[in-house]
């Protein structure tokens, strides 16, 4: 029997946290969706509070499986999966407020893909941050032709590489055969980049339902040297992607404001990889000159500035000025 939600966990090292996710996802007062806990093999007793929660909630599904990193994790649960529409959620992060769930669904949305807000927690800080629009705006974005719409959500960054703050139909997912690309970090900026190419609908919610906890030795604060190599490979085979795709200019326009941002997140990452892999970071660099162009298609702030830098002072200088943010940043 399907249902409305399949809500997919990816866990690993989380134990200290795990019970507030799965129990944010549990109270909400929409209760049609079936959660599936995907164990990828963590050594504490995440395996074991899943196990609980299985025995305790006929909607809990539990996957253990061997260590094979948050895209395998994932896939397993898509596999899984049979809800109508499909939502990721890290297993240190939650879901607030507890009708967040029953807010999206009342808006109703029927479309490929709906966005939803994301709040960033400050764990040592105990400090929450917002920046999503009110209920009227969204209102006003739905109205708008697909094309103007997602140009609207990448200028004022409602459209993320993030795979957690978006909703996605199951059928789009299987009928596509969309998997996250395993053994690799960054996996959500292609994921993001084949809903733009594929999805024939959009929407956006007004709702902040995901809360992203930010905190020290998470998978996305580390910034190592696989990291920069991955995130290389991810823009070069987005490009790729497009190169292949048989879209008007107008919405190529569109999908290389995305890919933009993605760059301009390359050059900052960059900067804050320790020294002793400054060598091959710079190697990197010098290869990914080639994809400067990208910055062209700036409808985002951010990605205006780091333009106007190498408009007037050229590639190295911005290299430079990133490298100095940085060190800033870590001050």
């Amino acid at each position: 029997m399907s249902t409305t939600f399949s809500v997919i966990v990816p866990i690993y090292k989380v134990e200290k946290y795990l019970n507030k996710c799965i129990d944010s996802i549990l109270k909400q007062t929409f209760q049609d969706f079936e959660l599936i806990l995907v164990d990828d093999g963590s050594p504490d007793k995440c395996g074991e509070i899943c196990d609980y929660y299985s025995k305790n909630d006929s909607r809990v599904i539990v996957i253990h499986q061997k260590n094979s990193g948050l895209s395998a994790a994932r896939n397993a649960g898509i596999k899984c999966a049979s809800g109508e529409y499909v939502i990721f959620l890290d297993g240190d992060d939650y879901w607030s407020p507890a009708n967040g769930l029953e807010q999206v669904l009342n808006a109703n949305l029927k479309t490929d893909v709906i966005i939803f807000g994301m709040s960033l927690y400050y764990e040592g800080k105990n400090k929450y941050f917002l920046d999503w629009p009110s209920e009227e705006t969204t209102d006003c974005i739905n109205d708008l032709p697909k094309e103007r719409m997602l140009e609207c959500l990448l200028t004022h960054g409602y459209y993320t590489s993030s795979a957690c703050n978006k909703l996605v139909k199951r059928s789009l997912l299987e009928h596509k055969n969309f998997r996250f690309k395993e053994h690799v970090t960054s996996e959500d900026i292609e994921w993001s980049a084949q809903l733009l190419l594929n999805a024939k609908s959009f929407s956006i919610s007004s709702v902040p339902l995901y809360v992203y906890r930010q905190r020290k030795g998470s998978i996305s604060k580390e910034i190592k040297l696989k990291n920069i190599v991955d995130l290389r490979n991810n823009i070069e085979s987005c490009v790729l992607l497009s190169n292949n795709s048989p879209f008007n200019k107008d919405f190529l326009f569109i999908y290389w404001n995305y890919m933009a941002y993605q760059y301009g997140t390359f050059l900052l990452s960059c900067a804050f990889v320790n020294k002793q892999n400054r060598h091959q970071v710079n190697a990197i660099l010098n290869d990914m000159k080639q994809y400067v162009w990208l910055l062209k298609y700036h409808l985002n702030k951010k990605v205006y500035l780091l333009w106007k830098v190498n408009s007037y002072f050229g590639y190295k200088t911005l290299c430079k000025i990133c490298w100095l943010y940085a060190k800033f940043r870590h001050s």
